[in-house]
């Protein structure tokens, strides 16, 4: 189909000739069909073809309308003393007609949610590797860099959200029932005050005409489209806006999944680091205090792990049994009383009666 090229859209629009609420036609270009598309649609073949988004096309749209009435204000004062009556009729009267026509020089730029989409799609397929190669050694750093990276991209959506809301009815007209009233009157309201002097008629011809020339033929079409335009732009920044609300409730989510996992498995700690820990408690229940450089901090040896257990498990029972022995004082007594004399004598004195400080602390730290 043989498209509107975009300054002749974006003109004919401007001057009323396109509406968005009235289909246009396009031929072929053999030029013997015609298709009746909507406003929209031609707005989508301009976007794909100049790599940009509706929201952007349509704010030079309507900068353009503004701008071309401006003008059309500076030139014709006959269009300048109607709008002004108008806005009379309203109880506007201090509001100069020129103020309707204000509108921002630049529009949102959403091309940072597109990177942020690219990006969280990203860390997705990331935590889903993560998923089916779990690696013990490195797991709690990884789930700690891919919280850090939602993090991030949580508050760049923060950001986003609150400029849209803050730029949400930027393009919004200040006075719409103005515009909509406007757009009720068609070209010869502006021309009933036409010159009609018999006298000098070449002079009052030419007034006329200028007057007329100012005066675009679809004025109301213009009046109706600086209502219709700032409408779809509101629609497409709410689109970014609830756009940017799912993004940012499901981040969240899998921010709050991986704090949890966090908290589940802890920080990565050394086992050497894990094992002094252990033995630092052992010792403080046997009021023992290792000497300093006797513990090593490499333990990489099985073998050495399964006597460590031994050790412990022997000053555990040892200690079981001062217990028993403290609590057991006669029983203590006769059992030494059953004792062969040569078996007393044989026994050294730090056989017969162990210190109590030595149990169980010093075999753990003789393994050592």
């Amino acid at each position: 189909m043989d498209y509107f090229d975009l300054n002749t859209f974006i003109n004919k629009i401007s001057n009323g000739e396109l509406c968005p609420g009235i289909p246009m036609d396009i031929r072929n270009l053999g030029g013997n069909h015609i298709h009746r598309i909507s406003f929209m649609d031609h707005c989508d073949h301009l976007c794909k073809k100049h790599d940009t988004n509706r929201l952007k096309l349509l704010s030079v749209i309507q900068q353009k309308i503004n701008g071309d009435m401006l003008i059309r204000l500076s030139k014709s004062p006959v269009l300048n003393t109607k709008l002004g009556s108008v806005l009379n009729e309203w109880g506007e009267t201090d509001l100069d007609p020129t103020e309707l026509f204000r509108c921002p020089d630049s529009c949102y730029d959403e091309s940072d949610i597109s990177s942020l989409l690219g990006e969280i799609q990203g860390f997705d397929k990331e935590l889903s590797l993560l998923d089916d190669n779990v690696d013990d050694s490195s797991l709690y750093e990884n789930v700690e860099r891919l919280r850090n990276n939602y993090h991030g991209c949580f508050n760049r959506l923060g950001t986003h959200l609150t400029e849209l809301e803050e730029r949400n009815n930027e393009y919004e007209p200040s006075h719409k029932a103005v515009f909509v009233d406007l757009s009720t009157k068609h070209k010869p309201f502006y021309l009933d005050d036409l010159l009609q002097s018999t006298e000098q008629e070449n002079m009052t011809e030419h007034v006329n005409k200028k007057i007329n020339r100012h005066v675009p033929d679809n004025i109301h079409t213009i009046f109706l489209n600086n209502v219709l335009i700032p409408t779809l732009i509101k629609k497409e920044m709410e689109g970014y806006k609830n756009k940017c609300m799912k993004m940012k409730t499901d981040v969240e989510g899998k921010q709050q999944r991986l704090d949890d996992i966090m908290e589940r498995i802890g920080p990565d700690e050394p086992l050497s680091v894990g094992l002094v820990k252990l033995l630092t408690d052992i010792g403080e229940i046997f009021n023992l205090e290792p000497e300093p450089g006797e513990l090593s901090d490499d333990y990489s040896s099985e073998d050495e792990l399964d006597k460590l257990k031994d050790v412990m498990n022997k000053a555990v029972n040892k200690q079981d049994l001062e217990v028993q022995e403290e609590d057991n004082d006669e029983e203590k007594e006769d059992f030494y009383l059953e004792l062969p004399q040569s078996s007393l004598k044989e026994k050294s004195p730090k056989e017969k009666s162990p210190k109590k400080s030595q149990t169980g602390g010093a075999d753990i730290l003789s393994f050592f």
